[in-house]
């Protein structure tokens, strides 16, 4: 154990000094071989207290599927102390590993989970099956290359056979061969300008002066050049201006020269450019080695854009993202994650890099019958009338229509002049200036709203013939204003109802008979009045006694006296629909009947006025 401590502490310092891969998906073979060193623990999984851990080798073959899932077949060779044994045992195994891989964005950690099933083989013939579980770590310490270590618990369907493993080696991942480079461009006087664009193509020259020649670096060739061993201006044939000063002696004059302090080329206006790259020094975050304007003169071997100094693969071409590096291709269809909608499924160009089982250049993600080849406009779904609504969706799937009208055509089912898809009622001829709605009464309100369609009418298409804001249907008195709270009659005045009240003590009869008396009668004409003035109300007319006498003569007493108020009114033109009497005798006193006055209280007939139901 103290072995493999100290291994496992020295790979630990070692990690973050190892280089950062520059190897992609694209670039690597499906298969890979592995190497590792093993230490075996036979006790830990089986309680015994002595730990002896044994040693043991590993070989495997690797088979590299996707990047999430892998498939192992290691072969293993060890000697391991079995059943707390002091003697210890040759074991030889072979295993089938799936392996899935974690963080696979990370260009150098990539850690995995691993399950299979093997087979081990112990010396003396006896065998037992073994189920292995784990989790692993491989580090890239090159192109291809993996530091791996591992750890793995294997269950044995053997008692006392259950071990732990532990391993620490090396992962290698073979590479798909390299297309040849492109050919070099024929470039004979080494002055990196290719043939076909070099003025001079066997005299080396700068850029500047298209592979000519300028030994004075004036930015004027020697053929052209007056003046080839000073620097001089283009104006004068490249010969210096005498006549101007030049301190630094460039041949650009100081009024004119942005480095006077410092001889340079008059196409830089005078300031030195030491790696000759075309970009002057002050200009240049790389002075000292040749560049380009795109990376502020800083070299970029692989022209991606990134100078090679911020570049972590300046060999390859990368993204900024990056630092330079290529972008990875997770799912292996071509088309990197930065440009991939779906980087983890593989997918195709035209649905930028994710599936379309279909084919119909909708992403599946976005299509609504992937499995069906459709049009964009209808979500992938098919649309045989082109009308952009799906089939499935179109009542109409032949004739292109509207989505208002559930992909049929915008017709006029009702004839009434408006459209369906104008028409609230599309299915019945109305007025246009109700939206196609019909108003069978012509009051302006559509029958649907209104609450009285057969009648013309304002208070919501019912009529008020009394307009007091009750409609009819629900006005008790129709032809009479009356506030709602009762039901749009008008309300007895006050007056009237002290007539109604007073006539309970004021109508007279002789002593224990139920005829009136001459004083009732002006009493009596007043209720008739009040019946004439009140047409819409009916009148109850209640008798009633006080408690001397028996009960039931009391009762028919009451009634009585009751009925010669009834027939009294009755003479006096008062309809009989509009009257009802009753005798109630002594069961509805309105006062002590002990007293005098409470007997003479209760010795009434009262007359109530209400309203008829219609």
């Amino acid at each position: 154990m103290k072995k493999l401590l100290a291994c496992l502490a020295a790979v630990a310092c070692l990690l973050p000094a190892s280089p950062e891969s520059r190897a992609q998906n694209g670039d690597l073979s499906p298969h890979g071989m592995a190497a590792k060193l093993l230490f075996l623990d036979y006790g830990t999984p089986n309680s015994i207290d002595t730990l002896n851990i044994s040693n043991g080798l590993e070989v495997s073959y690797w088979r590299y599927f996707n990047p999430f899932l892998t498939f192992a077949v290691p072969l293993k060779i060890g000697l391991a102390n079995i059943n707390g044994s002091e003697d210890r045992t040759r074991v030889v195994s072979v295993d089938g590993i799936a392996q899935l891989n974690f963080m696979r964005h990370h260009p150098r950690l990539k850690p995995y989970g691993m399950a299979g099933l093997g087979v081990v083989a112990e010396a003396g013939g006896s065998a037992n099956v073994q189920i292995p579980v784990g989790l692993g770590l491989n580090y890239r310490v090159g192109e291809n290359s993996f530091l791996s270590m591992q750890i793995e618990y294997r269950e044995s369907f053997e008692t006392a056979r259950d071990n732990l493993q532990y391993g620490i080696g090396w992962h290698y991942r073979f590479s798909l061969p390299k297309p040849p480079p492109p050919p070099e461009p024929i470039d004979p006087d080494g002055d990196g300008i290719p043939t076909e664009k070099d003025d001079c193509p066997t005299e080396a020259g700068p850029a500047l002066t298209n592979g000519c020649p300028d030994d004075d670096g004036d930015g004027i060739a020697n053929a052209q050049d007056k003046c080839p061993e000073v620097a001089g201006l283009l104006s004068l044939g490249g010969c210096p201006d005498e006549k101007e000063p030049d301190a630094d002696g460039d041949g650009v004059a100081d009024a004119q020269d942005q480095c006077p302090g410092l001889p340079g080329p008059a196409h830089l206006f005078g300031c030195p450019d030491s790696d000759e790259d075309g970009i002057a020094d002050k200009d240049d975050d790389c002075p000292e080695a040749a560049g380009k304007p795109a990376t502020q003169g800083c070299p970029d071997n692989d022209d991606d854009g990134i100078p090679d100094k911020d570049d972590d693969c300046p060999q390859e071409a990368g993204i900024a993202e990056n630092r330079g590096c290529p972008s990875f291709d997770l799912d292996n269809d071509g088309i990197s994650n930065d440009k991939d909608d779906c980087p983890e499924t593989p997918g195709s160009p035209a649905t930028n890099g994710c599936p379309d089982s279909d084919g119909d250049g909708v992403p599946d993600k976005d299509d609504d019958c992937p499995e069906t080849p459709g049009a964009l406009a209808a979500l992938g779904c098919p649309d045989r009338d082109g009308d952009g609504i799906a089939d499935k969706n179109d009542q109409c799937p032949d004739e292109p229509g509207l989505l208002e009208s559930k992909g049929c055509p915008d017709r006029d089912s009702d004839g009434d002049g408006l459209k369906d898809s104008e028409d609230q009622c599309p299915d019945q001829a109305g007025n246009p200036d109700l939206q196609g709605c019909p108003d069978s009464d012509g009051d302006g309100i559509p029958d649907q709203d209104d609450a009285c369609p057969e009648k013309k009418g304002t208070f919501q298409g019912c009529p008020d013939t009394d307009e007091d804001g009750v409609p009819d249907h629900q006005d008790e008195c129709p032809e009479l204003a009356g506030p709602t709270d009762n039901k749009g009659c008008p309300d007895i005045e006050e007056a009237d109802r002290e007539i109604l009240e007073g006539a309970a003590q004021a109508v007279m009869f002789e002593t224990g008979k139920a005829t009136l008396k001459a004083s009732s009668f002006q009493v009596l004409e007043k209720v008739a009045d009040l019946m004439t003035r009140y047409p819409d109300y009916n009148l109850l007319i209640e008798g009633h006694t006080d408690d001397v006498g028996e009960l039931e003569a009391n009762r028919i007493l009451s009634e009585e006296r009751a009925k010669a108020c009834y027939e009294y009114l009755l003479a006096r033109g008062v309809s009989p629909l509009r009257m009802q009497y009753r005798g109630y005798g002594e069961l509805r006193p309105i006062a002590d009947n002990s007293t005098p006055e409470g007997r003479e209280k209760n010795r009434r007939v009262e007359f109530k006025l209400y309203l008829k139901k219609k």
